[in-house]
């Protein structure tokens, strides 16, 4: 969070398990196994269906 001109104003989002589930599987906030939604060598590990880099 940071306060500008005396309003707050968030810099990330808050990650909640009741929010939709991961390919209607996984209600979660963070990941740092469930290896088998990270498997896409093309795609860098922050773009994967999970990831457990942070949002910030």
């Amino acid at each position: 969070m940071v306060v500008r001109d005396a309003k707050a104003y968030d810099l990330s989002e808050d990650h909640k398990p009741s929010q939709v589930p991961a390919e209607c599987d996984l209600n979660l906030s963070r990941s740092l196994g469930d290896h088998r939604y990270k498997k896409d060598k093309k795609l860098y590990p922050e773009c994967q269906i999970i990831s457990g880099m942070p949002d910030i």
